[in-house]
Parts: C-alpha cells; sequence; structure tokens
C-alpha cells in the first residue's frame, strides 16, 4: 500500500480542528474582546463535532496510510 503524505488525511485535518476547538472556551475565559462566553462555548462545541466527524470519516475513507 503506497502511503501519502500527513497533510492530505482528513483524519489528521478532522483531529487538528477538534484539537483547536478545546482551545476557543480558554480564549473566552482569558477576554478576548469581542467574544462572550456563550458565543465561545457554542462555537468550540460545534467545531469539536465537526472536527471528531471528520476524523471518523477520514478513518473510514483511508485506503493508503500516512507517511
Amino acid at each position: 500500500m503506497e502511503g501519502k503524505s500527513w497533510y492530505l488525511s482528513k483524519t489528521i485535518w478532522g483531529a487538528l480542528v477538534a484539537v483547536v476547538a478545546t482551545a476557543f472556551p480558554l480564549l473566552g475565559r482569558m477576554g478576548v474582546e469581542g467574544l462572550s462566553g456563550d458565543v465561545v462555548q457554542v462555537a468550540g462545541g460545534i467545531a469539536a463535532v465537526i472536527g471528531g466527524g471528520i476524523a471518523i470519516y477520514g478513518r473510514y475513507k483511508a485506503a493508503a496510510s500516512v507517511k
């Protein structure tokens, strides 16, 4: 089986989105101007769900390993 570069992996990108989404609540607590706590919580939750879904889909559809 031929490998592919990491940046071509849906699984990697989905996992990165989910990881970045976990930082959203931290931004709200740090008082980043223009972001209310509720908006940050909801946006972070939605992004985490989308990222997790992409990671699961990417793993399901994977035909080549990451090199």
